[in-house]
């Protein structure tokens, strides 16, 4: 088990067995629902460098990362744990959600969603 704190520039991940933290940069990560977990993966976003990230919390390794390049405001997995969704307000001047493979985080495509600024998991 595992809890988060989020940051301006990093989050502290806290390892419930052992109070163990551990502290990731991730290049100007918000708390407002920039974060989500799956199993022993935490999922987040860099919002000024436009990553997604995919982190294995067991060893603190990033097991997979994309760059779309947008100011995106948040994270979520949906309830299968087979797609991650991010919004990005200014993708294509209009705003989208941004769809990635659970996997590997390759980008599916967007969904037109206007200026939003914060994810709820679906």
């Amino acid at each position: 088990m595992f809890s988060l704190l989020g940051a301006e520039e990093e989050i502290a991940i806290i390892d419930a067995a052992t109070n163990a933290i551990t502290y990731m940069s991730l290049g100007s990560v918000e708390t407002d629902g920039c974060l989500d977990v799956e199993g022993e993966f935490l999922y987040a976003n860099g919002r000024w460098n436009g990553n997604v990230y995919k982190i294995n919390m067991n060893d603190m390794s990033v097991v997979a990362e994309t760059n779309i390049g947008w100011d995106m405001k948040g994270v979520a997995l949906d309830s299968d744990g087979e797609v991650v969704y991010t919004i990005a307000p200014a993708y294509n001047e209009e705003g989208a959600i941004l769809i990635f493979t659970e996997s590997d985080l390759t980008f599916l495509g967007s969904i037109t969603a206007g200026n939003y600024r914060h994810i709820v998991t679906p």
